[in-house]
């Protein structure tokens, strides 16, 4: 039990300086900080919140934010379920030569979900995904 006691406390103490890092305007803070609300490590869990920080993160230049956005939507966590608006952000994280990205959105246009069922850009992105090494 002890230990349980004290990794909760050494979140709820890293949720204290991401919040200080985030407020301040750090991409990096703001991404911790809003692992924490998806996780509900040492805040209460607030899938709203989480997305909140995400959106400011990936605004200020932190793209690793941007499929966990695109999942949010793809998910309807902390926002209704919208496919549409979570293949804009894989679109995002792809033209970045993110390779989740691009394989997230290889599989949109393969099925058809959130865009126009499309073979040949499927086709397009998967390959980018497989050229940097992704299964």
């Amino acid at each position: 039990h002890r230990g349980r006691n004290s990794i909760a406390q050494n979140y709820s103490e890293a949720v204290k300086w991401y919040q200080k890092s985030a407020d301040a305007g750090y991409e990096k803070g703001m991404s911790y900080l809003a692992d924490r609300y998806y996780n509900g490590e040492g805040i209460d869990k607030d899938f709203g919140k989480a997305l909140k920080w995400y959106k400011l993160a990936a605004e200020k230049g932190f793209t690793e934010d941007l499929i966990r956005i695109g999942l949010m939507y793809w998910n309807g966590e902390g926002t209704e379920k919208d496919h549409v608006e979570a293949n804009e952000w894989f679109k995002k994280a792809a033209e970045q030569d993110n390779p989740d990205g691009q394989y997230l959105l290889g599989a949109c246009y393969s099925e058809g979900t959130g865009v126009t069922k499309d073979s040949h850009e499927a086709v397009k992105w998967y390959k980018k995904a497989a050229e940097q090494g992704d299964d």
